[in-house]
């Protein structure tokens, strides 16, 4: 299985990556301690926003959290770049 790194995210508080793993967009995150996540995506660009929805969560000093499960934030991806790009 081939495992490119397309992106990497390094702070104080998380590291996280988005990897190509033969199609298959992988978006993973550890914040340091004990906590590894995994998530997986059909496009790179639903997992961009994922990851984008991270930083945000980071920027709120953690007192947000994601709304959606990755098959509902998905969706709500999809929808979104569908309406913003023609």
């Amino acid at each position: 299985m081939e495992h490119d790194e397309i992106i990497r995210l390094t702070n104080n508080d998380y590291q996280a990556t988005i990897t190509d793993e033969d199609g298959v967009f992988v978006l993973w995150w550890t914040d340091y301690v004990a906590n590894e996540w995994s998530e997986n995506y059909t496009s790179l660009a639903t997992a961009l926003i994922r990851l984008a929805l991270l930083a945000e969560c980071k920027d709120r000093d953690w007192d947000a959290g994601f709304n959606y499960v990755p098959a509902d934030h998905e969706k709500i991806a999809g929808a979104f770049l569908a309406g913003n790009v023609a």
